[in-house]
């Protein structure tokens, strides 16, 4: 079952920020749905195209911060991302950060927005942890319905190693590994 797609159809006013807050909800281990690390555990595995997240996959010490809406500011603009996981050690430190921008409708695509985000969060000059952030820190995945050319310049205007595109749809998702 793809939570997305059932949740996605119909007639319903289904918004971008609740799916976001679903999702990030299940994706916190902390959170009392009882199916602790598992999600989490295998959108990581889902998503570690480059192999970036091997070590904290299945890892008992690793703590995850997971947060909705979270605000950065870039070239005097308020860019807020959909989802932000932080990946924490054992003692709280942060080991790589992840940035998720979900589209619930093909029409929503910005060609801009993403590099936008990406901007905001790696030349946040707030960050108020000792952690510093750099590209190899931090990650993005781009969560959207069947691609289409608008999403897909987005994507492409994200000139960065790490990210992965993922469709909502399990048999495109094979085709998202970019």
């Amino acid at each position: 079952m793809n939570i997305f797609s059932v949740l996605s159809t119909g007639k319903s006013n289904l918004h971008e920020p609740s799916m976001s807050a679903m999702f990030a909800y299940l994706l916190n281990p902390n959170q009392d749905h009882r199916l602790g690390r598992k999600v989490i555990n295998n959108f990581l595995k889902l998503s570690d195209i480059n192999k970036i997240y091997k070590n904290f996959i299945d890892d008992k010490t690793i703590k995850f911060e997971i947060d909705l809406e979270v605000p950065y500011q870039y070239k005097n603009k308020r860019n807020d991302i959909d989802i932000q996981i932080k990946i924490l050690d054992s003692s709280y430190n942060e080991l790589h950060r992840i940035i998720i921008e979900n589209k619930i409708k093909q029409g929503a695509a910005n060609p801009k927005q993403l590099n936008s985000y990406y901007q905001a969060v790696i030349n946040d000059k707030n960050n108020d942890d000792s952690f510093n952030l750099k590209e190899e820190n931090l990650s993005v995945i781009f969560l959207t319905p069947k691609p289409n050319k608008g999403l897909k310049d987005e994507f492409d205007n994200l000139d960065i190693k790490n990210k992965v595109w993922l469709y909502w749809n399990n048999e495109e998702t094979e085709k998202s590994q970019l």
